[in-house]
């Protein structure tokens, strides 16, 4: 989705954001991402470098236990989000 939402405002995406909430409610769901704030409230974020998984947990686990998606959150969205 970050290809297909990258030409569109902040407020569109908010709400193509908050319609993809609604629809996987008790549904299995894979979302591919680069950015944070589309993948923040899943139940399980993998991490990948170079082709690899190098972290997997909530977005709360891993600011604290992957320096890669620390600076991911912290370049993407400053410190407001690093708990």
């Amino acid at each position: 989705m970050d290809d297909a939402t990258s030409a569109v405002d902040q407020e569109t995406n908010t709400e193509i954001q908050d319609a993809l909430v609604k629809a996987r409610r008790n549904r299995t769901t894979i979302i591919i991402s680069q950015r944070v704030p589309n993948i923040m409230d899943c139940d399980q974020i993998i991490v990948m470098q170079n082709g690899q998984i190098t972290a997997r947990g909530t977005h709360t686990e891993l600011v604290k236990s992957s320096p890669f998606y620390a600076q991911l959150v912290q370049t993407q969205l400053g410190g407001d989000y690093i708990d």
